[in-house]
């Protein structure tokens, strides 16, 4: 899967349906990546979590080639929801397995690419609330099933931070 589709496919999503831009001290996402400990996956000396397109913030590695984003879009139930099923959608017709995530809720499922596993996605719903956190190794090994189940526990701790 191209790396740099990858990185842009949620949030050219959600910009098509995107609230308006907030600064970084108001974006629901920069907010709550501030708050998660993202060290056993980017090191203890990571960037500090920057806005990243209409609703995202990314954080990256001092190592090239390593980031964590987190997009969140706050629309009506009916909306995420909708939107959930596009991505889940657009996402079959990739070289990727989709597995559905329960410790995300019922609509919680994740996305990650076959082969070296450059990127991990793992969406879930939370009212009015359609969360994403992604990862992507562009450099080096991929991401391994450790880092994997880390990204996991991210994803759980920033849907319990959402309201």
């Amino acid at each position: 899967m191209n790396l740099l589709r990858r990185a842009l496919l949620p949030i050219a999503l959600a910009a098509c349906c995107a609230a308006p831009a907030w600064a970084q001290a108001d974006r629901p996402a920069c907010v709550v990546l501030s708050s998660l400990d993202l060290k056993p996956m980017l090191g203890a000396d990571h960037d500090a979590p920057v806005p990243f397109g209409e609703s995202s913030c990314r954080a990256e590695a001092k190592k090239p080639g390593r980031m964590v984003i987190l997009l969140v879009m706050q629309k009506s139930p009916e909306e995420v929801k909708k939107w959930m099923a596009e991505v889940r959608k657009m996402s079959g017709a990739n070289p990727a397995t989709i597995t559905s995530e329960p410790s995300l809720g019922p609509d919680g499922f994740s996305v990650i690419e076959k082969g070296a596993r450059r990127g991990a996605e793992f969406y879930a719903l939370k009212g009015g609330s359609a969360m994403v956190v992604q990862a992507d190794w562009a450099i080096g090994p991929g991401l391994d099933d450790a880092t994997i189940g880390q990204l996991r526990a991210v994803a759980q701790a920033a849907l319990g931070k959402l309201r």
